[in-house]
């Protein structure tokens, strides 16, 4: 889902204002969006599905925060580990690959199937593949690029990216901007 339009023209420039950088297609966890930094105001654009009154929409979202009222701007990799039962369970899965290569190695796990030629190294491959998978399930984790602005008394904004240079660039971009106020 790529964004079709520009932000800079949805947006009516005041007198004086003029467009400094504009980020198109940064790619958001759910959604799609860009964003327009102008000498005065940050013009976020967002489209994707989110959640009102308990129902999904497809939401088009354009918000507007005055740069002078932006009293904080922090960006930063939230990293999150999978539930702690799958995490057992890749624990299982590679104490079992583990187990089962060993007892295949000393010979007190034989397996034969009838009718089926078994070649030595198929116990192996899938007591391989079992640690593997739980190799993965221990040690996965869930990384998003997260951003949260504070301006005026009330008001914040989430938003969180995937995390990729490009959007990491631009939001290091938006930070140099508005500090340097």
């Amino acid at each position: 889902m790529t964004l079709r339009n520009r932000v800079s023209k949805n947006v009516t420039l005041e007198k004086g204002e003029s467009i400094q950088k504009e980020f198109l297609n940064m790619p958001m966890k759910g959604r799609n969006g860009s964003i327009l930094v102008t000498n005065k105001r940050l013009v976020i654009y967002t489209k994707g599905m989110a959640r009102v009154r308990g129902r999904m929409v497809r939401r088009m979202m354009m918000n507007e925060i005055d740069l002078a009222s932006i009293h904080r701007f922090e960006y930063y990799y939230d990293v999150r580990h999978l539930h702690w039962f799958f995490r057992l369970i890749g624990f299982l899965f590679l104490i079992a690959g583990a187990g089962g290569a060993a007892a295949v190695y000393t010979g007190y796990l034989t397996i034969t199937v009838p009718g089926i030629v078994m070649q030595w190294y198929y116990p192996y491959a899938a007591a391989a593949f079992l640690a593997f998978l739980g190799l993965i399930l221990l040690t996965a984790t869930l990384r998003a690029l997260s951003m949260v602005i504070k301006s005026g008394t009330t008001e914040e904004t989430k938003l969180e990216f995937y995390p990729r240079e490009s959007n990491e660039k631009a939001l290091r971009y938006l930070a140099g901007r508005v500090h340097a106020r």
